[in-house]
């Protein structure tokens, strides 16, 4: 589409007298490439003008009279005649040419304006006629001609209100109404008096001129305004239409016939080389372990430094408790309140604890007396803070056994790894009974420990080295009753629960509760490490989101060198690969959310951040792995530097108070995100727990 904007006056003559375009005329253009047509508008301010000045130019030409000839060139609705308009009528001048201008009579649309010539420097005039507004065949046309003088020109009949007026002049008979004298004074007889020397309006020409300013000359004006306006818009149509097809529609059919053979000869190689191309290309670059071997034999880079179990204490409480304890046991029994498992019946008191193969509700929130006196104890030994405490118990019984033949009286190989573990806490399990062996078989090598509980004995397992360790009793031909009471802490909020690993740039933040910290819905808390080297994977052990936030330090300038800074970065992505292959095998469940390195000040350095971010955001193992990589782009200033404002007090990579909010902002956002599908799965097929 082309809009072009005239600003010129058409000083010209129109029907014998100057008139004037509209200071300000929009014109659009579009070309229609089905059609191979130009399609041509102008507005001007008035509501649908072509119209309007057809139907009143057709009208006007109508009228032979000199009165029509008067009011249509004598008399100057703007005033005196400018002196450099000219008549169209050739020989004469606007005052003195009272004739309608004749069909095909030429209009200079320059008319000596630089501005006109500019906008149309290849016309010199149009034919102010159009087809379209002197049809000989026009219907209208003839229906006038065979119109009957006896009847009035509204050709509808008065009712008997009006009567019937003859011209003098020209014959024609108009309703007294139709003529203008519908009056009471008027009667039949005084009518038929007039009609001796009365003129119709046709025929009847004024002797003296009309004032600009009467409201009849404005209209005249606006009549002839618009009617130019048409015919402008008919002709300048036509011309640019022949113009385009001339000149501008070869070059277009020739750029889309170039395009269209491009298109194809691409086609045909692109073809050619899918039907030719080998089976498979050799690897360009070096192999990395960490794509190629599967899941089974990746191994671990990192030492394990927990112990399957530790703190064993015998003769842990007094007679009358393990005697409460025992009667409490024995009545569950005669009650057949326990649930039958593979090898053993359970039950369970307080929050709920969920695990594989298990979704039993509570026997009671409330936790019997003589379980929450070994709780106090077991707190008050170790020191525990509340947060600490444990809030869940689960009993297991182990039936005795006789012969081979009874039923089995065992526990199957599992780690308690659950997600609602409070991460940091401990798993306390004290047994009742027959001595039995607990076997520990490591679960990244082939090491393996056993453990013999004795009766009135407590043992104490880590929340971390679950991720390490797997733990079971054996099934053995004869054996006597046994009760193990396992208590944990269970907490439903580290369904969210993060561990930050990062550099000096999350320093200032603080998990917890209050204001200025992350928030209690968020429990966690922050592992420093310098450099991607420092990542210790087994610090991820125990919770359900792990958050990397480091590589600034590795991407300064005096650390990337300058001998080969590609290699340097691809070296460093591998690393960071692995460390994320470390957590993953540690702990499979969890989330690993890659904060992309923040950009800086230093537009060098950027250009090591942003090769480094998009050959870790592109990598294959952040798309199997599932691994986020929320943007940052919030941090950038327009010319994709680290905001001033969001920095500490101008520093050039570190973040100030409001860059730190914004930063936790988005890690709070991606936990929210990737936790919210596992959370619904988890919890699925039951309500929540308190």
């Amino acid at each position: 589409t082309i809009k072009f904007e005239m600003c010129w006056h058409l000083a010209e003559g129109f029907g014998g007298f100057p008139m004037y375009c509209t200071p300000t005329a929009s014109i659009s253009i579009v070309y229609c490439s089905k059609d191979k047509k130009l399609l041509f508008n102008m507005v001007s301010g008035k509501s649908d003008p072509k119209r309007k000045s057809e139907a009143l130019l057709r009208s006007s030409r109508t009228r032979s009279s000199p009165r029509a000839a008067s009011v249509c060139g004598t008399v100057s609705p703007t005033g005196p005649t400018p002196p450099n308009s000219l008549a169209i009528a050739s020989g004469g001048s606007p005052s003195a040419t009272p004739n309608v201008t004749p069909a095909n009579s030429p209009v200079d649309i320059t008319g000596g304006s630089p501005s006109a010539r500019n906008f149309f420097p290849d016309i010199s005039s149009i034919d102010i006629e159009s087809p379209c507004l002197s049809d000989p065949n026009d219907s209208h046309l003839n229906q006038r001609k065979k119109k009957n003088k006896k009847q009035c020109p509204c050709a509808t009949s008065s009712g008997g209100e009006s009567w019937l007026i003859p011209c003098s002049s020209c014959g024609q008979c108009w309703h007294n109404a139709c003529a203008g004298l519908k009056t009471p004074l008027f009667s039949k007889t005084i009518l038929d008096s007039l009609a001796i020397s009365w003129m119709c309006p046709w025929c009847y020409v004024c002797p003296f001129p009309r004032p600009s300013t009467h409201k009849s000359a404005k209209d005249g004006l606006s009549i002839l305004t618009e009617a130019a306006q048409t015919s402008l818009i008919v002709n300048i149509s036509d011309r640019l239409t022949e113009s385009f097809k001339s000149n501008i529609q070869p070059k277009y059919d020739e750029f889309i016939a170039q395009i269209q053979e491009q298109l194809k000869t691409l086609t045909d190689e692109i073809s050619g080389f899918k039907n030719n191309a080998p089976a498979s290309y050799p690897n360009p670059l070096p192999s990395d372990p960490f794509d190629l071997l599967p899941a089974e034999q990746q191994v671990m880079s990192c030492d394990c430094d927990e112990k399957p179990m530790y703190d064993e204490k015998t003769d842990y409480l007094n007679e009358n408790e393990v005697t409460d304890i025992m009667t409490h046991l024995k009545n569950c029994q005669e009650q057949d309140i326990f649930k039958n498992k593979s090898g053993r019946s359970t039950l369970s008191y307080g929050v709920k604890y969920t695990y594989s193969g298990s979704n039993d509700e509570p026997i009671s929130d409330v936790i019997p007396p003589c379980f929450q006196n070994l709780i106090e104890k077991i707190k008050a030994d170790y020191e525990l803070p509340d947060y600490f405490k444990p809030n869940s118990v689960l009993v297991n019984h182990y039936p005795a056994k006789t012969c081979a033949r009874d039923p089995p009286s065992s526990l199957p190989k599992h780690s308690d790894d659950e997600i609602e573990l409070q991460p940091g806490s401990s798993i306390y399990t004290y047994s009742i009974g027959a001595p039995r062996a607990v076997t520990f078989s490591g679960m990244h090598n082939e090491e393996t420990e056993t453990h013999v509980t004795s009766h009135n004995s407590l043992y104490t397992m880590s929340r971390a080295s679950q991720a390490w360790y797997a733990h079971r009793i054996m099934d053995v031909e004869k054996c006597d009753e046994r009760f193990s009471i396992t208590l944990r802490t269970i907490n439903y909020k580290c369904a969210r629960s993060v561990i930050l690993i990062g550099d000096s740039n999350t320093k200032p933040i603080i998990f917890g509760s209050g204001k200025g910290t992350v928030g209690e819905s968020y429990p966690g808390k922050r592992i420093k490490a310098a450099r991607i080297k420092d990542i210790n994977p087994s610090n991820c052990c125990e919770y359900a989101n792990v958050v990397i936030a480091c590589g600034t330090n590795d991407l300064r300038i005096d650390s990337v060198g300058r001998a080969n800074p590609d290699h340097y970065i691809n070296q460093l992505v591998v690393s960071l690969k692995k460390k994320v292959e470390d957590i993953k095998i540690l702990n499979p469940s969890t989330n690993i959310i890659l904060m992309p390195v923040l950009p800086s000040r230093d537009s060098k350095m950027n250009n090591h951040i942003r090769k480094f971010n998009s050959m870790v955001f592109s990598s294959e193992f952040t798309r199997r792995l599932q691994i986020k990589m929320p943007p940052l782009y919030s941090f950038l200033d327009k010319k994709n530097l680290l905001a001033l404002n969001l920095t500490r007090d101008g520093d050039s990579i570190h973040l100030g108070s409001k860059g730190i909010c914004m930063f936790v902002r988005i890690i709070k956002e991606a936990i929210f995100r990737s936790g919210q599908e596992h959370h619904r799965t988890l919890h699925r097929g039951h309500a929540r727990p308190p």
